[in-house]
């Protein structure tokens, strides 16, 4: 454990950029040496390092260009990060730790779509790796930030909210607000049909409880009634609440 922490401190922040950007400094390991000790860390059995790895792995590379990050060189780093992360998300102990490995995994899936797709095929798992209503909630707070706030979201970082937003509705599939949550994926994403069946849960829900924000999932219904709200600009301005 020693040498790994090693790697992570001395290794992994001192030599990340150098390697996507090809350079070498005499005073440090050469590029090779430095990528072998990166992917042996990324391989650790240990989730703790594997999560302290990759974000960061991901904080050095944030400022990378993608033509560097897809260097043939790198192949190798790039496939060990892939499934690192993969690892993390699916054995995510925590909320907190769930909801930063999507964050890398979303941050990097700009540079590498491969990252996204790996998270995908776990969300299409049955059963899901997560039950805990604490994983629920990380779930259902990175889908609304993401389809919210990053009006400039690619479309697979659209897709990778919109699974996680229907994870958290398996989990917790009692509370009204995760059900709103997916409606606005699927608006998002121009998915009509399903957008409106998911907000009609959300209200359903909402009744039964004598939900106080059932006014405001009823004027959120009537936003998604209007074909106005429907056009690629409107969905891209990501304005979520009615006025």
């Amino acid at each position: 454990m020693e040498s790994l922490a090693y790697d992570l401190s001395e290794v992994v922040g001192r030599e990340a950029a150098w390697i996507l950007a090809g350079e070498s400094r005499t005073d440090h390991p050469t590029s090779s040496r430095a990528r072998a000790a990166i992917e042996r860390l990324l391989r650790c059995p240990d989730e703790r390092v594997l999560h302290s790895a990759i974000v960061a792995i991901n904080a050095e590379y944030m400022d990378e260009d993608a033509e560097s990050w897809q260097a043939d060189d790198n192949e190798s780093l790039r496939v060990a990060f892939r499934n690192a992360c993969t690892s993390v998300f699916e054995n995510a102990s925590s909320e907190e730790k769930l909801e930063e490995a999507l964050d890398v995994i979303l941050d990097a899936g700009s540079r590498d779509p491969h990252v996204i797709e790996a998270a995908l095929d776990t969300f299409h798992s049955d059963p899901l790796p997560w039950t805990s209503a604490s994983c629920g909630e990380a779930l259902n707070s990175f889908a609304w930030y993401a389809i919210d706030v990053d009006a400039e979201a690619a479309q697979e970082g659209l897709e990778l909210a919109r699974e996680a937003a229907s994870a958290a509705a398996s989990i917790l599939s009692e509370e009204p607000y995760v059900w709103d949550t997916l409606a606005f994926a699927h608006w998002r994403l121009g998915e009509r049909a399903e957008a409106l069946r998911a907000m009609d849960r959300c209200i359903a829900l909402a009744k039964a409880q004598d939900s106080e924000e059932l006014d405001l999932f009823e004027r959120c219904r009537r936003m998604l009634d209007d074909d106005r709200n429907w056009t690629p600009k409107a969905r891209a301005a990501a304005r979520v609440l009615p006025d």
